[in-house]
């Protein structure tokens, strides 16, 4: 048996022991009961980055804004990436603009 990761939820930002071995059974955050790991990007805001980046699993963030060509273009691969990814990195939306 390994040691548990420590995972941020999306939704409240409470960090959560996950089993490693536990990571694809869609485990609920213990503050919120919200799903911890998700097979979609997550909406981050600015004063939720800290929190995010405690986790053990890598966090990787798509920086948007709503008039930018590219940005849209990308966001289905972005979104595709994060189901391929999922338990092995967190992926994370932030609107430049918003924040």
């Amino acid at each position: 048996m390994t040691d548990p990761l420590l995972i941020p939820c999306p939704h409240c930002n409470g960090l959560n022991r996950i089993p490693a071995e536990r990571l694809n059974d869609h485990p609920k955050c213990g503050r919120c009961k919200a799903e911890v790991l998700l097979n979609k990007p997550f909406e981050l805001k600015q004063g939720d980055y800290a929190s995010q980046i405690k986790g053990d699993l890598p966090l990787l963030v798509d920086v948007w804004a709503d008039w930018c060509g590219p940005c849209k273009s990308f966001a289905p691969v972005f979104e595709q990436a994060a189901g391929q990814l999922a338990g092995k990195c967190r992926l994370a939306k932030l609107d430049s603009e918003a924040n």
